[in-house]
């Protein structure tokens, strides 16, 4: 208690946090580490923020080399399909349908 008889902060925080441990399970409650403060879990928010930047970028890197590896593959397929859009004859036709067999049989 402060010199007015009110609670700090910390004892604050700390009431509040045995409140919400107390209504979880024992499972549960294990999964929350122990904070002595207010600041302690800002600051263990702040590392754990950081530690999700990381993990979201590896995994968008990854997706991203992923998906150009599916790109890169594909794109014969686009250039022949690309020549089946542009036709205006029946010859463009042809030979964008007999590239599309060509490239499906490599």
């Amino acid at each position: 208690m402060s010199l007015y008889g009110s609670p700090t902060s910390d004892e604050f925080f700390k009431n509040a946090q045995k409140a919400f441990l107390d209504t979880l399970g024992p499972k549960d409650r294990a999964a929350f580490s122990a904070c002595s403060s207010s600041d302690e879990l800002i600051k263990s928010l702040k590392e754990l923020e950081c530690q999700t930047k990381r993990i979201q970028k590896r995994s968008i890197t990854q997706c991203q080399a992923v998906f150009k590896k599916l790109n890169d593959k594909l794109q014969p397929y686009f250039d022949a399909l690309n020549v089946l859009g542009g036709a205006d004859t029946t010859s463009a036709i042809a030979y964008g349908a007999f590239r599309v067999v060509l490239q499906v049989r490599l």
